[in-house]
């Protein structure tokens, strides 16, 4: 009698540098990954980034911050807030499976009422109330312009996720900028954490820059670099 083989998985791996920098969060998904597939005895190899996918494979790939949308492929992604990541079946951001089906969008607000105020509830007493976001935040006091005011939180312009927008970066904050100008409002625009590049991007945001530099040139805008929470 012949035993059926083993499903096996194959673990794309991100570049070395964001798996091991405990900033990226990447190193304990990647060890929660490994742990949980491993305790099943299932076979396992972890391939590096940019490793093409094997032809007609019976096991199952796990990308990481990817957008593969076939059979037997598995995206997997940081989530937007901290200790948290997903699993996709077409990729992420605006990729995801869960931003394009609607009876996706249907069925979570099948959610009971009660119980979603208690994941919120606690969700915010273990992230804003105490300063916490996927990306450090800094604990500078936060001074608010004279006047009402509308926060702007900038992306990096060379962020993936940025090819799905139908406005360019600068032109984004320029409609803001004149908007908030034009109804007697000020603006306060807080660059990404990243933005002026670190271990994982390793370069500078030029189209935050230019915004920086507009900022200097007009009264009713004003920038932070407080923390998110504290501006919103």
């Amino acid at each position: 009698m012949q035993h059926k083989e083993l499903p096996y998985f194959i673990l794309h791996d991100v570049k070395e540098l964001e798996r091991m920098n405990p900033a990226s969060g990447w190193l304990s998904i990647h060890e929660q990954l490994i742990e949980a597939i491993s305790a099943y005895g299932i076979p396992l190899d972890v391939v590096p980034r940019g490793t093409p996918l094997p032809q007609n494979m019976d096991g199952i790939f796990i990308g990481k911050h990817t957008r593969l949308n076939r059979d037997n492929c598995w995206n997997v992604k940081k989530a937007y807030l901290p200790n948290y990541f997903y699993f996709d079946r077409t990729g992420y951001s605006g990729w995801a499976e869960m931003a394009n089906d609607v009876n996706l969008f249907t069925k979570a607000l099948g959610t009971e009422q009660a119980v979603a105020d208690a994941f919120f509830c606690n969700l915010y007493a273990d992230t804003v109330a105490v300063n916490i976001s996927k990306a450090p935040q800094s604990e500078e006091p936060f001074s608010p312009p004279p006047r009402s005011f509308v926060f702007l939180p900038l992306q990096l312009s060379f962020d993936s996720v940025m090819k799905l927008s139908r406005i360019e970066h600068f032109r984004f904050y320029e409609a803001v900028r004149d908007w908030a100008g034009n109804n007697s409002l000020d603006l306060v625009v807080k660059p990404h954490p990243a933005s002026k590049g670190d271990k994982v991007f390793g370069r500078d945001c030029e189209s935050t820059q230019k915004i920086v530099n507009d900022v200097m040139e007009r009264e009713h805008v004003y920038t932070s670099n407080a923390s998110i929470h504290y501006i919103s």
